[in-house]
């Protein structure tokens, strides 16, 4: 079985592909092959050739689900049955692309998926999972797998140090990280996120002080990282005049 890609594209010379071949190559349930691609496939034997289906919408959601609620007790009307555009807490553009996820204060008990999960959700632009109960560590490989607009992860019992891959995240406007059990240092790094406009970081168990790379952040306008009691020092000089809390007064 191939590495799962989102999309798949067949070449307008391949005569020998279906949905049912295609199925077979990458492991999955033509059914569900069907589903994800609900008004441009209509069979199983349909030829493929010049056409780019999607592949793993629905699958890459079960893969979502089974790591932020391994129990099933809140999501348990995601199936495999229904188009995935039709579950709650998704939300899918025209082309039945998932672009959002607002699941927040639902109890969810798991863990975040790593980025071979996050990786076969292309489009996903706003992730809500705020007010849950998740553990564990920010994954890392979000950084490179994710373009973000919107990120909330906060009031979890999320922990673990803030990853120096996520200054990759250069589409993301809004990151809301406060209320959890994060320690260590602001990485460096995340003065690359040039887009950011909100950083909310209150209410953790950070320290040190705020890199000079963050007043590369031009466009911020809310910055919040007070009660985090070990942070001390100054801020950059760029961010005079910004809406700051918890970290002194600006380095001259």
């Amino acid at each position: 079985m191939l590495h799962l890609p989102a999309f798949y594209a067949v070449s307008q010379g391949s005569g020998s592909e279906t949905v049912q071949t295609v199925s077979r190559l990458f492991g999955l349930d033509y059914l569900n092959v069907l589903a994800d691609n609900q008004g441009s496939l209509s069979s199983p034997n349909q030829p493929l050739a010049g056409r780019s289906i999607l592949l793993c919408g629905r699958n890459a959601l079960l893969q979502f689900k089974a790591a932020v609620d391994p129990a099933n007790a809140v999501l348990k009307d995601w199936s495999s049955r229904l188009l995935h555009c039709t579950w709650v807490y998704v939300t899918c553009d025209r082309n039945q692309n998932i672009i959002r996820l607002n699941m927040v204060y639902l109890g969810l008990a798991g863990k975040l998926p790593d980025g071979n999960v996050m990786k076969n959700l292309p489009h996903l632009t706003h992730i809500y999972l705020g007010g849950n109960l998740l553990k564990g560590t920010l994954p890392a490989s979000w950084g490179t797998t994710l373009k973000p607009v919107e990120l909330f992860l906060n009031d979890n019992q999320l922990e673990g140090p803030l990853p120096p891959q996520w200054g990759s995240m250069s589409t993301l406007k809004v990151l809301s990280l406060p209320y959890n059990q994060f320690t260590g240092g602001l990485p460096p790094q995340w003065g690359a996120m040039t887009s950011l406009l909100i950083l909310k970081l209150n209410n953790n168990k950070l320290r040190g002080g705020v890199p000079q790379t963050y007043g590369n952040l031009k466009q911020i306008s809310t910055i919040t990282i007070f009660n985090n009691p070990q942070m001390a020092g100054c801020v950059p000089e760029a961010w005079s005049g910004k809406s700051k809390n918890g970290v002194g007064s600006s380095c001259a």
